[in-house]
C-alpha cells in the first residue's frame, strides 16, 4: 500500500483556502404557518421536488404529513393503522417506492418475519396489501428495549439491517440468529443474507454459517452491488485474544481483514484476504462506487492505537475478491494542529518528531463518489466518556458523548490527494446525538456541512481551538462551505435557533435536514405550545 503525503504548507496553512468566496452566499430563510406537532421517537423525511412527506409512527399507527414546500404550508395530515405486535425496522425508498419495513415474532411458529408495504407519495395512503419477505426459523439477535406499538411492552429492534447497491436497484438484508451455544469461543454466527431487486422481488436468500467463531472473528460491514452479490467485511485474529495489538515484536497487526462474497449462483462464502502491509484499519467500510467497482475506505494508523488515525486510506476490489489500486495518505501535522491550543500544537510536534502524531477518535462517518470519479472522505471526532462518581457509598455513573472536529479529503480520479481539510467544531452533550454532528450534502460543485455551533467560533484563529457547543442548546445553525474543486472553505452563520422570526426552534436534529434543491435545505422543528414549524434555507451565489 502506497502511502503519500502533502508537501506543501503553502497548500495547508494558505488564508485563501479558509477565506470567503469571490462572491458571499445570499443566505435567506422561511418559516411555514404552525401545524399540530406529533409526538414520535421515529420522525422520517422524504421530498420529490418541492414537495415534502414525513412519516411519523406513533404506537399502532402512523401519521403522514405532506408539505409543500413552495408555498411553505402543510397540505394534508392522515393516519395509516400499523398491524399489533409489530417492530419498524426501517423506512426507505428503493428505485420509485416508498417503503415501510417491519417486523413480527410468530409466536406459534417461533419465526421473526419481515414485512414490507408501500405508501403512495401522492395520496400518503398505503398502495397495495403488507408482503412478507422474510420468515425466519428461530429467534434473530437485536437490541432489548421497551418497544412503542399499541401499547409499551419489552421486545427486541433493530434485528434486521439494510444495505443498498450504488443505483440502489439492489437491497441486501442482514440479521443474526440467536447464537445456539453462548460461549463465543465455541459459537459459530449464522447471518442471514437477502438480496431483493426495486421491485423487493426476491433475488436470492440463505442463512451462512460464518467460518470462524465468534471469538475470533468481528463482521464490521456489509455490501451489495448491482449485480446482487453481497460481501461481508471482518477482521480475523490471528491469535487467541479479541484486543487488537501488534504480533510479537514486529509491527504486524495480530489480526487480518478478510472480505466474504456471496453470489446469486454460488451458496458459498468465497473468501479472500486483504492485504493491510502493517496497517492497523481504524475504521473501514465497504462502497459500491457509480461505475459498478467495489471500494474499500477509511482510516488507519500505523500502531495499535484504538481509533486514532495516521491517515486514510482506499483501495478497489475486483470481482475475484482480490484489492487493486491500493492508496493511503498521511494526515500531516499541519492538519492536526489547525484550531487547536499552543499546548495542543506544541504536543502534537513532539508525537511527530517520535512518528505518533494523530487524528484522535476519528470514525468514518461517509463516502462519497463523484460523476468525474473522485472520491470524497468524511470522518468525523467522536468518543463517549463514562463518569463515575461515588458520595457517601453510592456510586453514579453517566455518560458524555463528543462530537468535534470534521475531517474531508478528496482523492482525485488518477488516484492523488487534491486537497485534505478539517473543519473545526467542538459538541458535547448527555442523551445521545441530539442537536449534534452534522449533515452533509453536495450539490453543483459545493459540499455543505451543516451544525449548531457558538456565534463566538464563527471567525477562529489557527492557534485557538472552538468553545464547546452543549447539546439541546438554542445557538448558531451554521454551514462549512466546501467548493469541490480547489477545497475553498467558507465558514457562514444561517440563523440563530433561539430567534427564528420570533420563534425558538426545539427538538432539532441534523439528520432531519433535506436538501430539496442545489441550494435550497429544509427541517421541521417543534415551536413550543403542541405546534411544529418547517424552516427553509437557501444558499445562493
Amino acid at each position: 500500500m502506497k502511502t503519500k503525503t502533502l508537501l506543501s504548507l503553502a497548500l495547508l496553512w494558505s488564508c485563501s483556502m479558509l477565506g470567503q468566496f469571490e462572491k458571499p452566499r445570499d443566505i435567506t430563510f422561511e418559516v411555514s404557518e404552525p401545524y399540530k406537532v406529533v409526538d414520535s421517537n421515529s420522525k422520517n423525511y422524504f421530498h420529490r421536488g418541492n414537495e415534502v412527506l414525513s412519516l411519523k409512527v406513533v404506537k399502532g399507527k402512523t401519521i403522514v404529513q405532506k408539505f409543500d414546500a413552495s408555498g411553505m404550508k402543510q397540505v394534508f395530515s392522515k393516519e395509516l393503522e400499523m398491524p399489533k405486535s409489530y417492530d419498524l425496522e426501517a423506512i426507505t425508498e428503493m428505485g420509485d417506492k416508498l417503503l415501510m419495513l417491519y417486523s413480527i415474532w410468530d409466536r406459534d411458529r417461533e419465526s421473526e418475519q419481515l414485512f414490507y408495504r408501500e405508501i403512495d407519495f401522492k395520496t400518503g395512503t398505503w398502495k397495495g396489501a403488507e408482503k412478507r419477505i422474510i420468515a425466519t426459523r428461530g429467534k434473530i439477535a437485536g437490541n432489548g428495549s421497551m418497544v412503542t406499538t399499541a401499547y409499551f411492552r419489552a421486545g427486541v429492534t433493530d434485528k434486521f439491517d439494510f444495505y443498498y447497491s450504488a443505483d440502489r436497484s439492489k437491497m441486501l438484508v442482514q440479521y443474526r440468529k440467536v447464537p445456539k451455544v453462548k460461549s463465543d469461543a465455541k459459537n459459530f454466527d449464522e447471518i442471514g443474507l437477502y438480496v431483493f431487486d426495486a421491485d423487493m422481488r426476491e433475488i436470492w436468500g440463505d442463512e451462512a454459517r460464518m467460518p470462524y467463531t465468534e471469538k475470533k472473528m468481528n463482521n464490521i460491514d456489509y455490501g451489495v452491488d448491482g449485480d446482487g452479490n453481497a460481501y461481508i467485511l471482518a477482521t480475523v485474529f490471528d491469535d487467541n485474544t479479541t484486543r487488537v495489538k501488534k504480533k510479537g515484536s514486529d509491527d504486524e497487526p495480530n489480526y487480518h481483514i478478510e472480505m466474504l462474497k456471496r453470489t446469486p449462483l454460488d451458496k458459498r462464502l468465497e473468501t479472500s484476504e486483504i492485504e493491510l502491509n502493517g496497517k492497523f484499519i481504524t475504521s473501514v467500510s465497504i462502497y459500491e462506487t457509480v461505475d459498478d467497482l467495489m471500494v474499500l475506505a477509511g482510516f488507519y494508523n500505523n500502531t495499535a492505537r484504538g481509533r486514532n488515525a495516521d491517515g486514510v486510506f482506499y483501495a478497489k476490489l475486483n470481482k475475484e475478491g482480490e484489492l487493486y489500486d491500493e492508496q493511503s495518505y498521511s494526515i500531516p501535522v499541519e492538519i492536526m494542529n489547525q484550531y487547536e491550543s499552543k499546548r495542543t500544537q506544541k504536543r502534537n510536534d513532539k508525537k511527530e518528531d517520535k512518528g505518533e502524531a494523530e487524528f484522535t477518535n476519528l470514525k468514518l462517518r461517509k463516502l462519497q463518489f463523484l460523476e468525474d470519479g473522485s472520491i470524497i472522505l468524511i470522518g468525523e471526532q467522536y468518543y463517549i466518556v463514562t463518569h463515575t462518581s461515588t458520595t457517601n457509598g453510592r456510586t453514579t455513573t453517566y455518560y458524555t458523548y463528543h462530537y468535534d472536529d470534521i475531517l474531508i479529503s478528496k482523492i482525485d480520479p488518477a488516484g492523488e490527494l487534491a486537497w485534505m481539510r478539517k473543519l473545526p467544531k467542538s459538541q458535547y452533550g448527555k442523551s445521545g446525538r441530539g442537536f449534534m454532528s452534522f449533515k452533509h450534502q453536495y450539490a453543483d460543485g459545493f459540499h455543505y456541512f451543516l451544525y449548531v455551533d457558538l456565534a463566538e467560533n464563527l471567525e477562529l484563529p489557527f492557534d485557538q481551538a472552538p468553545r464547546t457547543y452543549g447539546d439541546g442548546r438554542q445557538e448558531q445553525l451554521t454551514a462549512y462551505i466546501v467548493d469541490d474543486e480547489r477545497g475553498e472553505v467558507t465558514k457562514e452563520a444561517i440563523l440563530d435557533m433561539s430567534d427564528v422570526r420570533g420563534i425558538k426552534l426545539y427538538q432539532f436534529a441534523t439528520h432531519k435536514i433535506i436538501m430539496i434543491s442545489e441550494t435550497e435545505f429544509l427541517f421541521e422543528s417543534y415551536k413550543k405550545k403542541k405546534e411544529d414549524v418547517m424552516v427553509k434555507i437557501s444558499l445562493k451565489e
